[in-house]
């Protein structure tokens, strides 16, 4: 096989590698509430989520409705236990809505076993938001969440039976302090969003656009950079990375590795010169068009018990 022949394939790998498994799952990010009747906020002075004064209809939004905020009432929604008991159709915050959802060490919390995965948060309020999911006892709860709301903070928070199937954020500062985010996707150029080592492993991340910052030691997981930083402040291990070349992985591993990286193709940036200890790996990829800063030459160390491939695609043709 000639190195020409072997260019065209890997290369093509690049392009293609990290995008597969994401169609799916990308799927889901398309599909619309589930029909339900809605329940406007209309309070204008802060309260609880179940005082039924607060909404349109006398009573709190109850199993299968959508609880909308967009405007008619402006006050903040206080968290806490006991703040929301009931399988909900969703939530939409409209820009209109200026006031929180919750706060800072009492969020909103649902507190019920919820186990459709049509049941969405669209965010796009003016204010904050801060939700947690799941609790003792309770069967596991499945949501959707779009952020899309620049200049607010998101807080989301829960235990293993609080199951995030989709996080799409296109604005907006993000926190995940626990639960579960299988697929996170991240595209605005204004989005940062933050993994607290607390947090669940995720099945699969995409960044488009933006900041993420992981401190969870990722294991077995699937990345995809095409645009955007991900910078890792923990280890990784097990996972398979593409790093296609509007991306930048940032790594900073801060042990040496339980078990190396599976596969990790490079054709955009990757920035080693905060890592302390060596990555070793099973597969390397590194495409023309990539750059690595720093010592990653001397950081990647060959697997001792198993092989080790490397491709330079970079040396097969030199500009």
């Amino acid at each position: 096989m000639t190195f020409t022949r072997l260019g065209f394939v890997l290369t093509l790998a690049l392009a293609q590698v990290g995008t597969r498994s994401y169609v799916r799952h990308e799927a889901k990010e398309e599909k619309t509430m589930a029909a339900g009747d809605i329940v406007r906020w209309i309070s204008n002075t802060s309260g609880a989520w179940s005082l039924g004064t607060n909404w349109d209809t006398g009573a709190a939004p109850s199993t299968g409705e959508i609880a909308m905020f967009d405007g008619t009432g402006l006050a903040s929604v206080l968290g806490g236990d006991e703040s929301l008991a009931t399988a909900l159709g969703g939530i939409i915050v409209e820009p209109g809505y200026t006031g929180n959802i919750g706060a800072s060490g009492s969020p909103l919390i649902h507190n019920v076993s919820q186990t459709s995965d049509d049941r969405m948060i669209i965010f796009r309020g003016a204010g904050d938001l801060y939700f947690q999911g799941g609790g003792a006892g309770l069967g596991k709860q499945n949501y959707s969440i779009l952020v899309d709301s620049p200049g607010s903070t998101v807080v989301l928070d829960g235990d293993a039976n609080s199951e995030i199937d989709v996080c799409y954020v296109k604005a907006g500062t993000v926190t995940v302090s626990g639960g579960v985010v299988l697929l996170l996707h991240v595209s605005g150029l204004g989005s940062d969003v933050t993994l607290n080592e607390d947090a669940t492993d995720p099945v699969r991340i995409k960044i488009t656009g933006g900041l993420i910052t992981s401190a969870r030691t990722l294991t077995g997981m699937e990345l995809y950079i095409d645009g955007g930083k991900f910078l890792q402040t923990a280890n990784m291990a097990s996972c398979n990375i593409t790093v296609a070349q509007n991306g930048i992985l940032d790594y900073r591993p801060t042990s040496t590795q339980a078990a190396p990286l599976n596969d990790l193709f490079l054709d955009g940036i990757l920035d080693y010169r905060n890592a302390k200890f060596t990555t070793s790996y099973r597969f390397l990829v590194i495409g023309r068009l990539a750059t690595i800063i720093g010592t990653a030459k001397e950081g990647f160390a060959v697997v001792p018990t198993g092989p080790s491939i490397q491709v330079d695609l970079r040396e097969n043709y030199p500009e």
